[in-house]
C-alpha cells in the first residue's frame, strides 16, 4: 500500500491533474469577485447562491483551505517526483566516459593530415578543446581516442526547474498562512493605526498610526490624473518615528508592512448644505455624505454619492442620487458653477450647492508578504533550469587520431546530438574547417 502511494504521489498524471484543478480554480478566483464581504455575495448572488460561494471559500479561493491543499499536493508530488528520478540522474551526470559506448557512435568525417614525424596531438587537442570543450584522453594501441560529452549538465534542468516551483509554492504559502492584505482610507490631517481586511467583518490593528499630512493629485492638461503622492507620518508610542512619501509604483515600508497608493477619493471636511426648491418653497437642508435623507413633505428623498473638489473646471461638484415615488432612482450632477447648456435636473425638486469644503483621502493597500523573498528565489532560478533543459543540447563526441600509410595521420570523427540537429549540424562544419587548416587557432 505504502509502495503504491509513493508512487502515486510521484505521477505525472497526477500532476497534470493538480495543475488543471488549480487552472479552474484560478479562474474562478479571476471571474468572481474576491475578498468582498458576505453581504455583497447575498446581494448580487441572491439567498442560496451567495451563501453557496461563501461557504465554498470561493468568495477568497486563494486563502481557503482547499486551495492550500491543492498546492500542498503539488508541492509534495514534484519532491517525490525529484527524489525518486535524481540519484539516477546524478550519476548519469559523473558517469565516467565510456569508449565501448562513443566507439559505436555515427560516422561523421574523415581528415587526413600529412607530415608524419611531426607529432599532431597538441594542434588536436588544442582544435578540439576550441570547438568541442573539455575532452578525456583513451589512448588504445596507436589510435588516440579524445571522447567529449557537450550538455552534460543539461539532465539537472528539470530538476531546478522543479526547485524553482517548489520554492515559488512554498513563497506562496508562506505568504497565505503568515501573510495579510489590508486597506486603509486616511483623509488629510486624521491618523489611522487599524486595517480593513477584505471579506471580513473585523478590522486588524496596527501598533503604531498612519497620518495622512498632505495629499497631492497632479493631473494632464486633460484633468486626468497623472500622479499622486501621500505624504505620510507613522507614530508609535505617540511620536514620530518615521516619514516618508508613497507614490504609485513607489511603496513605502514601515514595520515590516508595505505600502502601495492604491486609491483616492474626495471627501467633506464639514457639512454639506443645500438649496432645494419645490416650486416657490425654497429651503436649505444639511445632507450627510452617503446617508439617505428625506425632502420635505416626505415625498422625495436624496442621497450624496460622490463628492468632487472641481468637476470639470466647474468648481465643487455633488453627484446625486434623487427618487421622487416608485423606480430607480435619477443620477445627476449638481455643480457649484453650472454652465448654461447644463442638462435639467429630474423631478420637481431644484437643488444648488450653498456650502461644501472637502479635502482629500487617500486609499493605502497594505501588504505583509514573508514568502516573497522565496517567491523571487524560484523566479530567479527557474531562468538556469530552462537554459539547461531546453538550450543545452546534448551532444556525444569521439575523435579518433592514428597514423595512416600515407606518411601522415588519419582523423576519424564521431558523433550524435539528441536535440536540436542544427546546433549539431553547425559544430561539426566548424570542426571540419578547423581540421581541414591543418593547424590549431
Amino acid at each position: 500500500m505504502l509502495q503504491k502511494c509513493w508512487t502515486n504521489l510521484s505521477s505525472i498524471r497526477l500532476a497534470l491533474i493538480l495543475l488543471l484543478l488549480l487552472a479552474a480554480a484560478s479562474l474562478i478566483g479571476t471571474l468572481l469577485p474576491q475578498g468582498e464581504k458576505y453581504a455583497f455575495y447575498l446581494s448580487r448572488f441572491g439567498p442560496r447562491l451567495g451563501r453557496l460561494i461563501w461557504w465554498l471559500g470561493l468568495s477568497t479561493v486563494y486563502q481557503s483551505p482547499w486551495f492550500l491543499a491543492l498546492l500542498g499536493l503539488l508541492l509534495v508530488n514534484l519532491l517525490v517526483c525529484s527524489s525518486r528520478r535524481l540519484p539516477d540522474t546524478l550519476r548519469r551526470v559523473k558517469q565516467p566516459l565510456q569508449l565501448e559506448r562513443y566507439q559505436n557512435l555515427p560516422a561523421r568525417l574523415e581528415i587526413h593530415w600529412p607530415g608524419k614525424p611531426t607529432d599532431p596531438r597538441p594542434r588536436l587537442e588544442s582544435c578540439l578543446r576550441q570547438v568541442l570543450g573539455p575532452i578525456k584522453v583513451h589512448p588504445e594501441g596507436e589510435t588516440q581516442w579524445y571522447l567529449i560529452f557537450r550538455g552534460r549538465r543539461g539532465y539537472l534542468g528539470p530538476y531546478l526547474i522543479h526547485l524553482s516551483i517548489v520554492l515559488i509554492i512554498l513563497g506562496g504559502l508562506i505568504g497565505m498562512i503568515w501573510g495579510f492584505q489590508g486597506h486603509m482610507l486616511i483623509a488629510e490631517g486624521e491618523a489611522v493605526n487599524h486595517l480593513e481586511l477584505p471579506g471580513h467583518q473585523e478590522s486588524r490593528p496596527l501598533d503604531f498610526s498612519v497620518q495622512l499630512n498632505k495629499f497631492q493629485v497632479l493631473s494632464y492638461p486633460d484633468g486626468t490624473p497623472r500622479e499622486y503622492r501621500s505624504d505620510l507620518s507613522f507614530i508609535q508610542a505617540g511620536r514620530e518615528v518615521f516619514k516618508g512619501i508613497s507614490r504609485v509604483n513607489e511603496p513605502l515600508k514601515f514595520g515590516g508592512l508595505t505600502f502601495y497608493q492604491a486609491s483616492y477619493q474626495t471627501v467633506p471636511a464639514g457639512p454639506i448644505r443645500l438649496n432645494v426648491c419645490h416650486g416657490n418653497l425654497c429651503t436649505q437642508l444639511e445632507v450627510p455624505w452617503r446617508t439617505k435623507v428625506n425632502l420635505p413633505g416626505g415625498e422625495a428623498s436624496v442621497m450624496i454619492l460622490r463628492i468632487e473638489k472641481d468637476f470639470q473646471g466647474l468648481g465643487p461638484a455633488l453627484l446625486m442620487a434623487y427618487k421622487n415615488g416608485p423606480g430607480h432612482p435619477a443620477i445627476f450632477w449638481v455643480v457649484q458653477n453650472p454652465p448654461a447648456d447644463m442638462e435639467e435636473q429630474p423631478g420637481p425638486h431644484r437643488f444648488t450647492l450653498a456650502e461644501m469644503r472637502t479635502r482629500y483621502a487617500s486609499g493605502l493597500m497594505v501588504k505583509k508578504d514573508p514568502g516573497v523573498w522565496w517567491a523571487y528565489a524560484g523566479f530567479i532560478l527557474l531562468l538556469p533550469g530552462f537554459w539547461l533543459a531546453f538550450f543545452t543540447p546534448r551532444q556525444r563526441w569521439a575523435v579518433a587520431l592514428q597514423p595512416d600509410s600515407q606518411s601522415g595521420w588519419r582523423i576519424q570523427v564521431y558523433g550524435s546530438g539528441v536535440r536540436n540537429k542544427e546546433a549539431f549540424q553547425r559544430r561539426l562544419t566548424r570542426l571540419q574547417r578547423r581540421l581541414e587548416k591543418g593547424t590549431g587557432p
